[in-house]
């Protein structure tokens, strides 16, 4: 079944929990309940049970959709920290090199 994201038809949410997810999601009613508690989820309460719509779920997952973090990303370049370990082993070479040729001139 093909959903209608922009039906703002009110359903149950064992409905949208059960057409607007894939099976294997673990999205169920008590989810999309938890999510209006929390008031990611606009919902209706005109009785007993809560009402919402594919347009309000939509909107929910729009609302909650997960950003990459900057740090995730690729890098093309090396960080300033690694650069500055880079610049201090060269350094730490270049001691040892200019302590060892002392030392022999001193023998």
């Amino acid at each position: 079944m093909t959903v209608d994201w922009t039906d703002t038809t009110p359903r149950t949410l064992d409905e949208l929990a059960a057409t607007a997810f894939p099976s294997g999601a673990g999205i169920t009613r008590d989810t999309l309940k938890r999510r209006i508690r929390q008031g990611a989820l606009v919902a209706y309460r005109p009785g007993k049970a809560f009402l919402s719509s594919y347009a309000e779920v939509h909107a929910m997952m729009e609302r909650l959709k997960v950003k990459v973090p900057r740090s995730t990303r690729y890098i093309t370049e090396p960080s300033e920290a690694t650069q500055i370990r880079l610049v201090n082993k060269e350094l730490d070479e270049m001691l040892e090199d200019a302590i060892k040729r002392k030392r022999k001139r001193t023998r």
